[in-house]
């Protein structure tokens, strides 16, 4: 039973792997922002890098200080808040009202 399951996650991987090959075929992150659709209204679009401008509170529960720089990885009701990830705890995710950050730098 555990080898099938094995197996089978396997062969999902090697479809998932396939997918994102094909979808985006040695494309750099700069082209994938220039192709990215922009939320009507928002100052930020994914990718975007900011600065968080209070402390802000993680799904995990952490504390993110203000000033910490992330990346917007979700643009929430046409930039009225943002999904922000920040690279310290690891992959931690935030959702942060558009006031309370700043751009610091927009991929090229």
């Amino acid at each position: 039973m555990s080898r099938a399951v094995s197996l089978r996650g396997e062969a999902r991987k090697g479809v998932a792997e396939t997918a994102t090959r094909s979808t985006f075929p040695s494309m750099s992150v700069e082209a994938v922002y220039q192709y990215s659709a922009d939320a009507p209204g928002a100052e930020f679009r994914e990718l975007d890098d900011v600065r968080v401008l209070i402390d802000v509170t993680t799904m995990d529960g952490d504390t993110i200080a203000a000033g910490t720089e992330g990346t917007v990885v979700a643009v929430w009701k046409g930039g009225a808040a943002y999904e922000i990830e920040f690279p310290e705890p690891m992959g931690a995710l935030a959702t942060v009202k558009a006031g309370n950050v700043e751009l610091t730098r927009q991929p090229t």
